[in-house]
């Protein structure tokens, strides 16, 4: 099931990368159009002649032609593998957990579909103008050039993954290509050459697959001629595939000397992220630090809802190794088009990792996913030196427990909750509030990197995340100030509603009073901001009910375990936990509004 989830990925990433590109698409359709109107006429001449059966040319001609989509839709993989060995793309994928075949093969599959959606738009088009289609030989022979395909893929590949370079790739399959296709009768078949002609022709494996492909364009599927076809033709994949896993597995093993290269890169990379970082950007969603010419930390980020959606992409935008784990595996597909690894559990995420984030709704989901899966939770993974970046906001007690999980595997634990909803998620803009190791020996020190060396590896991560990252102390501190900020964010909204209320008791226009708020020192941005979403009766989650409310009683417990009350949170929960249980737990917090108030 792994096998087939990361094959499926792999092939769905690389055929958008494809379909981005249409031209790839259309050339591939057009080539061969071309070939059936301006060559085929040229052979009617030799009708009834050696090899041309009366009125049959294009039934000798159409078969050699699919052969030469399937050859040049399979050929054409090797230049994107050199592109991504240039890029990094490779690099990246050295920490994905899905096998090397699997990554070979959805480049294949990708391949089979650029050969079949032209092969057929062919055959239909010559079936309208001779060529005498028998349609039960053509599903046969659409197999036997998918397996094709395949071959010239996968040797594609691996020849890009040996030569590295694209004019070396792009000498040899020239120089092969012009021998291979002559020689295998695909335009004019081998008997009308002389007998050492056809003796070379015999050692050309494409040779086979055409003979094949003429003999069920014709109707005849079980012969010793489709035999040896499938035989030869199936060979040829299965060594090629072979071949392309080998190479992709040298090519992406990390051996002794690239991880001390890498690790010495990355340290001397860290003065140059930090300068830039204060680089001014135009545009806020678009800050970051290109650090796509040097090692980067590997981060694995658990949660992809509606905040750990937009952090995660923006991550992966930046240019990081970013590996996404959600407990719905479908909303990770889509990262794997960005360069973005899917993985099938926690611990596959984890392994490995540099940075673990963990994004999720509550502190029981945090240990799910972290503690409790056994053998495939994220911290089965993990390993000493790990960082643990722990942002879902799940209160004092669960963060102080997470935070015992990640001693007891000597993992370095940072609180890091965000201020800020879906919005600032997704255009780069939230306010980290860290908390974690703060000296050279901070409280996390004897499990991994001491706080400088934790505070340098995440400086380049929250800048891609937030605007700003406020470090406020020990592991804690960041959960207490996230409190403090939603609990003050939850009394404003009530007393927003309440003084809408009030005013529309009063009989006076809402919508004048809040132009008057705006106005005065009372009116800060989000109040007003909210006061008119409320009367608008726009209630499209920025910051869903079901949280605010589940913030709001964290925050009344914190307050009660340090002889604190909250009077204003305390009276408005139960009101709040009403509207939630009536329907409204998906909206945005505003509706208190309209929920339940005359």
């Amino acid at each position: 099931m792994t096998f087939a989830l990361h094959t499926g990925l792999f092939f769905r990433r690389k055929l958008l990368e494809t379909l981005r590109q249409p031209v790839w698409l259309i050339t591939g359709l057009t080539t061969p159009l071309l070939y059936l109107a301006l060559f085929a006429p040229l052979l009617r001449s030799l009708a009834g002649g050696p090899a041309f059966p009366p009125g049959h040319v294009l039934d000798v001609f159409v078969p050699g032609i699919l052969v030469l989509i399937a050859f040049g839709a399979g050929m054409g993989a090797g230049w994107p593998v050199v592109w991504e060995l240039d890029s990094g793309v490779i690099e990246r994928l050295r920490v994905t957990p899905g096998s090397r075949f699997a990554l070979l093969l959805g480049t294949v599959l990708r391949d089979v579909v650029m050969f079949a959606v032209p092969g057929v738009v062919v055959m239909a088009i010559a079936a309208l103008v001779g060529f005498h289609a028998h349609w039960g030989g053509l599903a046969v022979l659409l197999v036997l050039l998918a397996l094709l395909t395949a071959a010239c893929s996968a040797t594609s590949s691996a020849l890009g993954l040996t030569l590295k370079q694209i004019g070396s790739l792009a000498a040899v399959v020239t120089g092969v290509q012009l021998p291979l296709t002559l020689l295998s009768g695909i335009l004019l078949p081998l008997s009308l050459g002389p007998s050492w002609l056809r003796v070379l022709g015999h050692l050309n494996p494409m040779y086979y697959a055409v003979q094949a492909s003429r003999s069920l364009a014709a109707g005849s599927v079980i012969t010793g001629t489709v035999g040896v076809g499938f035989l030869v033709t199936g060979a040829a994949a299965a060594l090629a595939l072979w071949w392309g896993t080998r190479r992709y597995q040298r090519a992406m093993a990390l051996s002794l000397t690239v991880l001390i290269f890498s690790r010495n890169i990355y340290h001397r990379a860290a003065t140059a992220r930090r300068s830039c970082l204060v680089v001014p950007y135009v545009s806020r969603s678009r800050r970051r630090c290109d650090m796509t010419s040097t090692s980067q930390p590997v981060i694995a980020f658990l949660g992809l809802g509606r905040m750990g959606r937009p952090m995660a992409m923006n991550l992966v935008r930046a240019g990081f190794h970013v590996r996404v784990w959600n407990r719905t595996l479908g909303k990770t597909s889509d990262f794997a088009a960005v360069g973005g690894v899917p993985a099938a559990t926690p611990a596959d995420a984890t392994r490995g990792a540099d940075v673990v984030i963990t994004m999720l709704t509550d502190g029981p989901a945090v240990r799910a996913a972290m503690s409790g899966a056994g053998p495939e939770g994220g911290l089965a993974a993990a390993h000493k030196g790990q960082i643990w970046v722990q942002m879902s906001t799940v209160g004092q007690a669960w963060t102080n427990s997470l935070a015992d999980d990640a001693a007891a595997h000597r993992v370095s634990f940072v609180d890091a909750p965000v201020s800020g909803s879906e919005g600032p998620a997704t255009s780069g803009d939230l306010v980290i509030l860290a908390s974690g190791p703060s000296g050279p020996s901070g409280p996390s020190g004897a499990t991994g990197p001491d706080g400088a060396g934790v505070r340098d590896t995440l400086a380049p991560v929250f800048a891609a995340l937030g605007r700003s990252t406020v470090w406020l102390g020990d592991a804690g501190a960041g959960t207490s100030a996230k409190l403090v900020l939603n609990n003050l964010l939850v009394d404003l909204v009530e007393v927003t509603a309440e003084a809408l209320t009030f005013a529309k008791g009063l009989d006076l226009d809402p919508a004048a009073v809040v132009e008057l708020i705006g106005q005065t020192p009372l009116g800060s941005p989000y109040t007003v901001q909210k006061a008119r979403t409320m009367l608008a009766g726009d209630f499209r989650p920025a910051f869903a009910l079901k949280h605010a409310v589940k913030d709001a009683g964290l925050a009344v417990d914190a307050a009660r375990a340090s002889d604190t009350r909250l009077a204003l949170t305390e009276a408005l929960l139960p009101s709040w936990r009403s509207a939630e249980s009536s329907g409204h737990a998906d909206d945005d917090l505003s509706v208190v509004y309209a929920a339940g108030r005359s």
